[in-house]
């Protein structure tokens, strides 16, 4: 047992990651992650820090979410990774409190922060049943490029992508969340899907 975690230690990559969040005001807070990685060919980064403020607005009908994310890999190449969500919220829909909620997300990476090389926009509705399910559609399109290779100054390339996901309280404190991502870029395709289960613990959202 001992020798099996040694070797899993040694050869496989393993990604560590820590944060923390604060609240400034009841309508104001800020989370500060970091992270590295042991060795690996580039996939994953070896420093990462990120830094994100969730603000909310308008009665709180509105969220904002502007983020600032830091990756160094181990061939020299560094980015970053600048972001921007806004969410709305409507009133309730019908007498059981289901409301629509809108996504827009903006996003650039590049290696300088003044500097618009890998560009996205993105726009989502979710339709929320509260502590029953939540419907989401998401879709996504812009440029990208290899952000840990040394081509960065090349061209990029297009992409799109579409995501739908459900959310389904199979009780009180158990989630089932279940999200396909289809994404089509020039030189491939990629289908993805992931489902889980989220234990909600007492007084957590």
């Amino acid at each position: 047992m001992v020798k099996l975690v040694a070797f899993i230690l040694k050869n496989a990559p393993i990604n560590l990651k820590a944060g923390f969040a604060f609240s400034m005001t009841d309508r104001l807070s800020t989370k500060v992650e970091v992270g590295s990685s042991t060795k690996n060919k580039n996939i994953s980064p070896e420093k990462f820090g990120a830094l994100s403020v969730e603000a909310h607005a308008f009665d709180r009908k509105m969220m904002f979410i502007p983020l600032l994310e830091r990756k160094i890999y181990r061939n020299g190449i560094k980015t970053y990774l600048m972001a921007l969500d806004s969410v709305y919220y409507s009133d309730a829909v019908n007498s059981e409190g289901c409301y629509w909620a809108t996504q827009l997300h903006l996003k650039n990476t590049s290696p300088t922060l003044t500097r618009f090389q890998s560009t996205g926009v993105g726009l989502g509705t979710s339709y929320i049943h509260p502590q029953k399910y939540t419907l989401e559609i998401y879709g996504e399109a812009g440029s990208t490029y290899y952000e840990n290779s040394d081509n960065l100054n090349q061209r990029d390339y297009s992409y799109y992508l579409i995501r739908p996901a459900i959310d389904i309280y199979l009780t009180n404190t158990i989630l089932f969340l279940l999200k396909a991502t289809f994404q089509r870029t020039k030189f491939y395709d990629a289908k993805e899907v992931v489902a889980s289960l989220k234990w909600k613990l007492d007084g957590l959202p």
